[in-house]
C-alpha cells in the first residue's frame, strides 16, 4: 500500500510538472512586444478636416496620445494626453486605459492594431451602447 501511494504521488507530481508550460508566458510576452514602443496611428478623414490620433504604449504601463488636426494639409491643432494602461485579464485581450476606457483587442500584429473601445469591461457587459472600432497601423513617424 505504501509503495502504491508513493507511485501515485510521483505520478501526480510528474503530471503537474509536465503540464506546466511557458506557452502562456510567451503568448502574453508576444502581445506586449507587439503593442509597446511603437506609434499606433488612427486617421479619420472628414472633410475639410483630417484627424490623426497617435497612441504610444510603453512597457512600464504608461503611454500617451497625440491628436493632430489637419485642415488643408496644415496642422491646425495638436493635443497631447498621458495615460496609464494595463491588461485586465491574463490572456491580454482587454486593455484598461485610465481615461475610463476598455480596449478589446480584435487583432494585433507588428503593423496592425484593431480594437473595440467601450466604457465598461466588454466581457462583463457585452451589450453596451457605446462601442467604437479603432483601426490603427504602426508608423515610425508622425502622420502626413
Amino acid at each position: 500500500m505504501n509503495s502504491t501511494y508513493k507511485l501515485l504521488v510521483i505520478f501526480v507530481f510528474s503530471f503537474c510538472l509536465i503540464s506546466c508550460t511557458t506557452e502562456d508566458y510567451y503568448t502574453s510576452n508576444d502581445v506586449v512586444e507587439k503593442l509597446t514602443n511603437k506609434i499606433w496611428v488612427n486617421i479619420i478623414k472628414d472633410k475639410p478636416k483630417t484627424m490623426c490620433a497617435q497612441y504610444v504604449f510603453l512597457k512600464n504601463g504608461t503611454g500617451y496620445q497625440v491628436v493632430l488636426e489637419y485642415q488643408n494639409k496644415e496642422v491646425g491643432k495638436e493635443k497631447k494626453s498621458y495615460f496609464h494602461w494595463t491588461f485586465i485579464y491574463p490572456d491580454n485581450k482587454v486593455i484598461y486605459i485610465d481615461w475610463g476606457l476598455y480596449w478589446k483587442i480584435n487583432s494585433l500584429s507588428d503593423v496592425v492594431f484593431n480594437v473595440e473601445e467601450t466604457y465598461d469591461d466588454p466581457y462583463q457587459i457585452p451589450s453596451q451602447l457605446y462601442k467604437r472600432k479603432l483601426e490603427m497601423t504602426s508608423k515610425n513617424s508622425i502622420c502626413m
